[in-house]
């Protein structure tokens, strides 16, 4: 059974009267978020780890991600409005420590773990809960960790936008419109047919 110690992290050989507990297991799920101009550090990832590790794609990157991206866009007739440093990509990885994959039987049955978190992804991220934003999804398996990625545009058919008023303020700009409680309004949009890539709105 692996244990840890209540010493510092780099003490490596706990002595045995020091007091020991057992390392409990767990998975793990983050999100990564891609800007413009940023989307060959993708591609330069994938490449290393095709070449250094085990690779297994449930959907795999057609083209390069700018490319893939792009099409994704055009197939959803999704609309962008450049504001600053937006972020254009996102990606889900599953991971977990080394004793949550040790609880697996073999390898099949992480397989299909990964399987399970890819339908969660897509229910979760799809657009419309279908893969149609997703642009790729990977299984890297290293020597000491593995991962599933999923790659996705954060696009939403849903999302909301200020109304203005015709007052300004010092410098000129229009002032959002608030109600009698003096809360500011917003406008509430729905558009399947012409949806938003808005990271803040998904």
């Amino acid at each position: 059974m692996k244990t840890y110690t209540d010493k510092s992290t780099w003490y490596a050989y706990p002595e045995e009267n020091e007091r020991t507990a057992p390392r409990g297991k767990h998975a793990t799920i983050s999100v990564i978020k891609h800007r413009m101009g940023k989307l060959t550090a993708i591609d330069e990832y994938l490449d290393d780890c095709e070449q250094r590790f085990k690779v297994e794609y449930l959907k795999r990157l057609n083209g390069s991600s700018l490319s893939a991206w792009k099409n994704a866009m055009k197939e959803l007739n999704a609309q962008l409005f450049p504001r600053g440093k937006n972020t254009i990509l996102e990606c889900l990885q599953f991971g977990g420590n080394r004793e949550f994959w040790d609880s697996f039987e073999d390898e099949q049955s992480i397989r299909c773990y990964f399987a399970e978190c890819y339908a969660y992804a897509e229910n979760k991220v799809g657009f419309l809960k279908t893969d149609e934003n997703i642009i790729c999804a990977a299984i890297i398996t290293e020597k000491v960790r593995r991962n599933l990625f999923v790659w996705y545009l954060p696009v939403t058919e849903t999302w909301h936008t200020k109304v203005m008023s015709n007052e300004r303020n010092e410098s000129g700009t229009l002032l959002q419109l608030r109600d009698e409680f003096d809360e500011p309004l917003y406008r509430y949009h729905c558009e399947i047919d012409e949806p938003r890539l808005s990271s803040t709105e998904f």
